[in-house]
């Protein structure tokens, strides 16, 4: 089962006419982040949270300047969920609750997606007021050289605020689960020719680790261990259930589209 790994309310409108070519059925809300672990914002400050106004969790979103973020194409209906109506909250560990909230201007899905194959996953959300760095817990993540290539079996950190597979792990705080990049061509085969350039593999072969439903939008990080610094590899995306054998999560490949963040922010 291929699954889109954002949040139940908005998959109807997303996904009534369609889903990925070849597959059925057709892709199904369904997840969690799985063998993960509970972790503070203070760790991944570069994490937000996309929601409705009432609090309801729709997505993640990545910080990447004081007015962008980048999230997934596929969390977005705005023609059934009102502008007005979404925001962004950070500096927080609890989903809909606490840090702050920011209201959107705009946002902007990239020209390329297709909701169909699931190419080109992303969307910026463009803020109507600047996060403040300075007294607040979020910062930006760095982002990747336009076609920079990571190293295969490269360790990053997924987090979100996705369901869980057990009840004592809840879905309410933020969660983090470490994944190696898995190599192109393998991952490639594993998914029938469905992995394209646009997207990036992290999993193990054996499944047991991670991401799913609710955490879509969200950061998979590449960590410096020395010195701390992040860079932004991938977005949570889809992939074949949650943590199964030889089919790890697919994630939007960030250094493919640097010269449309550019164009479109200016970073």
């Amino acid at each position: 089962m291929f699954i889109v790994k954002t949040s139940l309310l908005l998959s109807t409108f997303l996904f009534a006419s369609g889903g990925l070519v070849g597959f059925e059925p057709k892709p199904k809300l369904d997840g969690r982040i799985v063998g993960g672990f509970l972790i503070d914002i203070k760790q991944v400050p570069w994490q937000a949270a996309f929601e409705t106004r009432d609090s309801h969790h729709i997505c993640g979103a990545c910080i990447i300047s004081d007015r962008w973020l980048l999230t997934a194409a596929h969390c977005l209906a705005e023609s059934m969920v009102p502008l007005e109506s979404l925001i962004i909250r950070t500096d927080s560990s609890v989903s809909g609750e606490g840090g702050t909230i920011h209201n959107i201007k705009r946002i902007i899905p990239h020209e390329n997606y297709n909701p169909q194959t699931i190419e080109y996953d992303f969307a910026l959300i463009e803020l109507t007021d600047s996060i403040e760095f300075n007294n607040k817990l979020a910062k930006p993540i760095a982002l990747p050289n336009a076609y920079e290539i990571l190293r295969d079996d490269t360790m990053c950190l997924v987090s979100g605020w996705g369901l869980t597979l057990k009840e004592t792990e809840s879905s309410k705080y933020l969660r983090g689960v470490e994944v190696p990049i898995v190599n192109q061509e393998k991952c490639r085969k594993l998914y029938r020719g469905f992995i394209t350039s646009s997207m990036i593999c992290a999993g193990y072969d054996e499944g047991m680790k991670d991401a799913c439903t609710g955490d879509s939008g969200g950061p998979l990080a590449a960590i410096d261990e020395t010195d701390g610094s992040a860079v932004l590899i991938g977005v949570v995306s889809w992939g074949s259930g949650c943590a199964q054998p030889n089919y790890p999560g697919v994630y939007g490949r960030v250094e493919t589209i640097r010269d449309w963040i550019h164009e479109m922010t200016g970073l």
